[in-house]
């Protein structure tokens, strides 16, 4: 959960990657939705509003789409809502890296 003290500081969110940006560069996407839950076959993931952050790379950077694995997200997050006939998103993270999440050994 984020809390308001949180927004305007650099913050690390754990997630899945979901295409949002229609170009796609070699598997590469300079913007994307980071949700809870991945989804599956007969459960599509969570769009819920309050779970979506919308995630824009800094200026000209792209990440490999690295979908149905879990990723740490590290940048700025605010409140800017995003409504689509398919997503109602609240929050929005002005990204400045992404790694793939690793459990601990």
């Amino acid at each position: 959960m984020l809390f308001r003290s949180g927004f305007d500081s650099l913050l690390q969110v754990p997630g899945y990657m979901l295409p949002f940006d229609q170009e796609r560069y070699g598997g590469r996407v300079g913007a994307f939705l980071l949700v809870p839950d991945p989804g599956n076959l007969l459960h599509p993931p969570h769009l819920d509003r309050g779970e979506v952050i919308v995630v824009q790379m800094a200026t000209g950077k792209s990440v490999p789409l690295l979908e149905k694995r879990a990723v740490w997200v590290r940048g700025r997050v605010s409140i800017a809502t995003l409504k689509t006939k398919r997503l109602d998103a609240v929050f929005r993270m002005n990204a400045v890296t992404t790694w793939e999440f690793e459990a601990p050994r």
